[in-house]
Protein backbone atom coordinates (compact mmCIF):
# COMPACT_ATOMS: atom_id res chain seq x y z
CA UNK A 1 0.00 0.00 0.00
CA UNK A 2 1.40 3.06 -1.08
CA UNK A 3 1.93 5.99 2.07
CA UNK A 4 3.45 9.23 3.06
CA UNK A 5 6.78 9.16 2.12
CA UNK A 6 7.01 6.31 -0.49
CA UNK A 7 9.61 6.66 -3.95
CA UNK A 8 6.97 5.48 -6.73
CA UNK A 9 6.73 5.52 -10.31
CA UNK A 10 3.89 6.76 -11.45
CA UNK A 11 2.20 6.57 -15.46
CA UNK A 12 -0.02 9.07 -16.56
CA UNK A 13 -2.02 11.16 -19.19
CA UNK A 14 -3.40 14.40 -17.95
CA UNK A 15 -6.14 15.82 -20.21
CA UNK A 16 -8.23 19.68 -19.47
CA UNK A 17 -11.33 19.73 -18.43
CA UNK A 18 -12.60 16.06 -19.23
CA UNK A 19 -11.79 12.38 -20.73
CA UNK A 20 -12.11 14.21 -24.29
CA UNK A 21 -10.43 17.33 -23.35
CA UNK A 22 -6.80 18.32 -24.80
CA UNK A 23 -3.67 16.34 -23.32
CA UNK A 24 -1.77 18.53 -21.72
CA UNK A 25 0.73 15.70 -20.28
CA UNK A 26 1.83 12.58 -20.31
CA UNK A 27 4.75 10.12 -18.91
CA UNK A 28 3.34 7.60 -22.53
CA UNK A 29 5.39 8.69 -25.43
CA UNK A 30 3.37 7.31 -28.12
CA UNK A 31 0.40 9.97 -26.66
CA UNK A 32 2.53 12.67 -26.71
CA UNK A 33 3.57 12.00 -30.23
CA UNK A 34 -0.60 11.50 -31.11
CA UNK A 35 -1.02 14.73 -29.32
CA UNK A 36 2.00 16.67 -30.49
CA UNK A 37 3.59 17.10 -27.33
CA UNK A 38 5.89 14.74 -27.92
CA UNK A 39 9.78 16.29 -26.39
CA UNK A 40 12.62 14.45 -27.84
CA UNK A 41 14.81 15.25 -25.12
CA UNK A 42 12.50 13.80 -22.50
CA UNK A 43 12.49 9.95 -21.14
CA UNK A 44 8.96 8.45 -21.11
CA UNK A 45 7.90 5.83 -18.93
CA UNK A 46 6.84 6.80 -15.56
CA UNK A 47 7.90 9.66 -13.61
CA UNK A 48 9.76 8.78 -10.65
CA UNK A 49 8.37 10.97 -7.33
CA UNK A 50 8.16 10.77 -3.76
CA UNK A 51 4.52 10.95 -2.58
CA UNK A 52 3.80 14.13 -0.19
CA UNK A 53 7.11 15.76 -1.66
CA UNK A 54 5.43 17.88 -4.11
CA UNK A 55 6.77 16.79 -7.12
CA UNK A 56 3.57 15.38 -8.31
CA UNK A 57 0.15 18.00 -8.15
CA UNK A 58 -1.64 17.75 -4.87
CA UNK A 59 -4.75 16.09 -5.39
CA UNK A 60 -2.56 12.97 -7.69
CA UNK A 61 -0.52 12.55 -4.82
CA UNK A 62 -3.64 12.37 -2.77
CA UNK A 63 -5.57 9.94 -5.07
CA UNK A 64 -2.41 7.05 -5.01
CA UNK A 65 -2.42 7.05 -1.15
CA UNK A 66 -3.54 3.81 -0.03
CA UNK A 67 -3.57 2.33 -3.18
CA UNK A 68 -1.58 -0.97 -4.46
CA UNK A 69 1.11 -1.68 -6.84
CA UNK A 70 -0.20 -1.97 -10.55
CA UNK A 71 -3.07 0.26 -9.47
CA UNK A 72 -4.93 2.41 -12.37
CA UNK A 73 -7.34 4.86 -12.02
CA UNK A 74 -8.74 8.15 -12.58
CA UNK A 75 -9.03 11.25 -11.10
CA UNK A 76 -10.82 14.80 -11.78
CA UNK A 77 -8.69 17.66 -10.10
CA UNK A 78 -10.45 20.74 -9.06
CA UNK A 79 -8.06 23.86 -9.77
CA UNK A 80 -7.22 23.95 -6.14
CA UNK A 81 -6.05 20.50 -6.36
CA UNK A 82 -4.15 21.41 -9.69
CA UNK A 83 -2.36 24.07 -10.64
CA UNK A 84 -4.67 26.81 -8.48
CA UNK A 85 -7.00 29.25 -9.07
CA UNK A 86 -6.52 31.69 -11.31
CA UNK A 87 -5.26 35.09 -9.49
CA UNK A 88 -5.75 38.19 -11.13
CA UNK A 89 -3.37 40.08 -8.99
CA UNK A 90 -0.51 38.25 -10.66
CA UNK A 91 -0.75 40.20 -13.99
CA UNK A 92 2.26 42.41 -14.01
CA UNK A 93 3.19 45.16 -16.23
CA UNK A 94 6.69 45.89 -17.62
CA UNK A 95 8.70 48.26 -19.62
CA UNK A 96 9.59 46.44 -23.03
CA UNK A 97 13.48 47.14 -22.13
CA UNK A 98 12.86 44.94 -19.21
CA UNK A 99 13.32 42.07 -21.35
CA UNK A 100 16.42 40.68 -23.09
CA UNK A 101 14.38 38.98 -25.84
CA UNK A 102 11.84 40.29 -27.93
CA UNK A 103 8.23 39.56 -26.31
CA UNK A 104 5.64 38.38 -28.08
CA UNK A 105 2.12 37.47 -27.02
CA UNK A 106 1.64 33.79 -25.83
CA UNK A 107 5.49 33.67 -25.24
CA UNK A 108 6.96 32.52 -21.76
CA UNK A 109 9.34 34.65 -20.14
CA UNK A 110 11.26 34.73 -17.22
CA UNK A 111 11.43 37.88 -15.34
CA UNK A 112 11.59 39.10 -11.67
CA UNK A 113 12.90 36.27 -10.97
CA UNK A 114 9.66 33.74 -12.07
CA UNK A 115 8.43 32.71 -15.32
CA UNK A 116 5.25 34.35 -17.04
CA UNK A 117 3.00 33.91 -20.13
CA UNK A 118 3.40 37.45 -22.39
CA UNK A 119 -0.51 38.64 -22.99
CA UNK A 120 -0.73 42.30 -23.88
CA UNK A 121 1.84 44.27 -25.55
CA UNK A 122 0.15 47.86 -25.49
CA UNK A 123 2.78 50.28 -27.16
CA UNK A 124 6.28 50.03 -25.18
CA UNK A 125 4.04 48.35 -22.07
CA UNK A 126 3.77 44.41 -21.40
CA UNK A 127 1.48 42.66 -19.87
CA UNK A 128 2.71 39.06 -18.45
CA UNK A 129 0.62 36.91 -16.15
CA UNK A 130 2.45 35.13 -13.73
CA UNK A 131 -0.12 32.78 -13.19
CA UNK A 132 0.42 29.09 -14.04
CA UNK A 133 -0.92 28.48 -17.71
CA UNK A 134 -3.23 25.82 -16.44
CA UNK A 135 -4.70 28.09 -13.42
CA UNK A 136 -8.29 27.78 -12.97
CA UNK A 137 -8.41 24.61 -15.05
CA UNK A 138 -10.12 21.50 -13.74
CA UNK A 139 -7.76 18.33 -14.44
CA UNK A 140 -8.65 14.62 -15.63
CA UNK A 141 -6.05 12.17 -14.71
CA UNK A 142 -5.45 8.69 -15.54
CA UNK A 143 -2.70 6.93 -13.94
CA UNK A 144 -1.07 3.43 -13.26
CA UNK A 145 1.11 2.91 -10.08
CA UNK A 146 3.81 0.92 -11.74
CA UNK A 147 6.37 0.08 -8.85
CA UNK A 148 7.45 1.10 -5.53
CA UNK A 149 11.04 1.71 -5.37
CA UNK A 150 13.59 1.12 -2.79
CA UNK A 151 16.48 1.20 -4.73
CA UNK A 152 19.12 3.34 -3.72
CA UNK A 153 20.78 4.16 -7.08
CA UNK A 154 17.38 4.10 -8.73
CA UNK A 155 15.57 6.61 -5.84
CA UNK A 156 18.86 9.00 -7.03
CA UNK A 157 18.23 8.34 -10.57
CA UNK A 158 15.01 9.60 -10.17
CA UNK A 159 15.15 12.28 -8.77
CA UNK A 160 17.50 13.70 -10.72
CA UNK A 161 15.48 12.71 -14.08
CA UNK A 162 12.76 14.70 -12.31
CA UNK A 163 15.11 17.92 -12.09
CA UNK A 164 16.84 17.73 -14.99
CA UNK A 165 14.26 15.40 -17.47
CA UNK A 166 17.57 13.58 -18.32
CA UNK A 167 19.31 10.49 -17.94
CA UNK A 168 22.37 11.07 -16.66
CA UNK A 169 25.15 9.33 -14.97
CA UNK A 170 25.62 8.51 -11.42
CA UNK A 171 27.81 6.69 -9.22
CA UNK A 172 27.11 5.91 -5.37
CA UNK A 173 30.12 5.20 -3.01
CA UNK A 174 28.72 4.26 0.21
CA UNK A 175 27.00 7.45 1.39
CA UNK A 176 28.44 9.67 -1.18
CA UNK A 177 26.51 10.32 -5.18
CA UNK A 178 28.41 11.92 -7.62
CA UNK A 179 26.02 13.15 -10.67
CA UNK A 180 27.97 13.81 -13.66
CA UNK A 181 26.02 16.73 -15.52
CA UNK A 182 26.64 17.53 -19.18
CA UNK A 183 27.23 20.83 -20.97
CA UNK A 184 23.96 21.84 -21.67
CA UNK A 185 22.91 21.39 -18.55
CA UNK A 186 25.66 23.06 -16.27
CA UNK A 187 25.07 25.90 -17.99
CA UNK A 188 21.53 26.36 -17.98
CA UNK A 189 20.40 29.16 -16.30
CA UNK A 190 17.65 27.11 -14.55
CA UNK A 191 20.11 24.62 -13.17
CA UNK A 192 21.78 27.00 -11.05
CA UNK A 193 18.47 26.57 -8.89
CA UNK A 194 17.58 23.44 -9.23
CA UNK A 195 20.73 21.60 -8.23
CA UNK A 196 20.79 23.12 -4.67
CA UNK A 197 17.03 21.62 -4.32
CA UNK A 198 18.08 17.92 -6.04
CA UNK A 199 21.01 17.81 -4.09
CA UNK A 200 18.70 18.70 -0.95
CA UNK A 201 15.75 16.40 -1.75
CA UNK A 202 18.80 13.18 -2.60
CA UNK A 203 19.81 13.79 0.75
CA UNK A 204 16.55 14.16 2.70
CA UNK A 205 14.58 11.25 1.37
CA UNK A 206 17.58 8.88 0.52
CA UNK A 207 20.41 7.64 2.64
CA UNK A 208 22.77 9.42 1.17
CA UNK A 209 24.49 12.18 2.75
CA UNK A 210 27.02 13.89 0.27
CA UNK A 211 26.13 14.82 -3.25
CA UNK A 212 28.84 16.07 -6.06
CA UNK A 213 28.22 17.26 -9.04
CA UNK A 214 31.17 16.76 -11.86
CA UNK A 215 30.77 18.57 -15.25
CA UNK A 216 32.45 16.83 -18.26
CA UNK A 217 33.49 18.56 -20.78
CA UNK A 218 35.13 16.87 -24.44
CA UNK A 219 36.17 18.44 -27.58
CA UNK A 220 32.69 16.69 -29.11
CA UNK A 221 30.58 18.37 -25.81
CA UNK A 222 32.20 21.63 -26.46
CA UNK A 223 31.31 21.93 -30.30
CA UNK A 224 27.44 20.46 -29.64
CA UNK A 225 26.80 23.15 -26.69
CA UNK A 226 28.58 25.73 -29.52
CA UNK A 227 26.59 24.34 -32.20
CA UNK A 228 23.01 24.59 -30.16
CA UNK A 229 23.70 28.29 -29.40
CA UNK A 230 23.37 29.44 -32.72
CA UNK A 231 20.07 27.55 -33.21
CA UNK A 232 17.21 29.19 -33.82
CA UNK A 233 14.55 29.87 -30.60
Amino acid sequence: MIQDGDFIRLTYTGRIGDENGNVFDTTDEEVAKENDIFHENYTYGGEKIIIGAGHALKGLEEEVIGKEVGHSGTVILPPEKGFGEYDPSLMKSYGASKFNQKPEVGIRVFVDGQYGTVRRMIGRRVQVDFNHPLAGKTLHYTYVVEEKIEDELEKVRGLTQLYTKEVLEIHIDMEEATISIPIQTAHASTWIMSKKNLAEDIIKHTKIKEVIFTEKYNEESIAQFEASKTLPR
